[in-house]
């Protein structure tokens, strides 16, 4: 049975009824935990007032829940780019019924680390991560920069439960002035050493050019609005989150994090004033 006949279920998501495998945990953690994955819209609405007509760019797009909350949001054109087959049936068929104009990459955004550190991918209920021992991936690689070449980019989200480092590292290189930066920031499960090497350089380059961040916890919950001025309490959340681990005491697993870069800072400034009124 191929992914496009696949049964599954169904959940509501950004005023959209999408398919989702039946094992899919979507459900379960927005009941456990309701602002999960739920807090984005004010900050797309603000993006995309800012840039109507950039493109989002949806980096692990999953079943395509970020690209039914950013259409819910904006009107902007959305890329969405998943590569695991079990969910891309599902991910077709929920982008079917998004309004304007939508794009689906059945690939995984290649990066060097990926044949460098001989990385599989493993499937997992809800999501897969790229990891030693596992098995090569199946899907096709498409480069970052043919994703960036496509047009002027309003957003570019990744979202890949491995990878975001080396992708994050990517897409500064290629300078994308204009481009709201949204990752997940998971360094416990980003390959060692080459992960943290990656982290804190990727860090480092946003400070130094000038960015502002809005962090969230893996809650959907802020936590921190950080100017360039203040990347030193962006430092103290990174190490308590390691301390975590290390004391096996996980109370927070990953930061999400809005980076804006200086010709959106009115953007960020707007949202950190407002964000009070604005947050639910």
């Amino acid at each position: 049975m191929d992914a496009d006949s696949e049964a599954g279920a169904s959940f509501g998501v950004g005023g959209f009824r999408l398919s989702l495998p039946t094992d899919h945990r979507l459900p379960q953690l927005r009941a456990l935990v309701p602002t999960y994955d739920a807090h984005c819209g004010w900050i797309i609405a603000a993006i995309a007032a800012a840039d109507p007509a950039g493109t989002f760019i949806d980096i692990g797009a999953n079943i395509g829940d970020t690209a039914a909350m950013l259409r819910q949001h904006a009107a902007n054109p959305i890329v969405c780019v998943e590569g695991n087959a079990a969910f891309c049936g599902h991910l077709r068929r929920n982008l079917a019924q998004l309004p304007g104009r939508v794009e689906m990459i059945a690939a995984f955004v290649a990066v060097p680390e990926i044949a460098a550190f001989g990385l599989g991918y493993r499937p997992d209920s809800g999501s897969g991560v790229f990891e030693h021992g596992a098995e090569p991936a199946a899907a096709a690689m498409i480069g970052l920069a043919d994703l960036v070449a496509r047009g002027p980019v309003a957003l570019l989200k990744t979202d890949t439960d491995g990878l975001d480092a080396f992708i994050l590292r990517d897409a500064l290189d290629h300078a994308l002035t204009d481009a709201v930066l949204f990752f997940e920031c998971d360094e416990a499960h980003t390959i060692a050493p080459a992960g943290s090497v990656a982290w804190n350089s990727n860090f480092a380059t946003l400070r130094a050019r000038g960015y502002a961040l809005i962090v969230y916890d893996n809650h959907g919950l802020p936590m921190l609005f950080a100017a360039p001025d203040r990347f030193d309490a962006v430092e103290d959340l990174r190490f308590y989150l390691r301390r975590q681990y290390a004391a096996a005491a996980v109370r927070i697993h990953y930061l999400d994090i809005w980076a804006f870069p200086p010709s959106r800072r009115a953007v960020f400034e707007r949202l950190r004033a407002d964000r009070d009124a604005l947050f639910f």
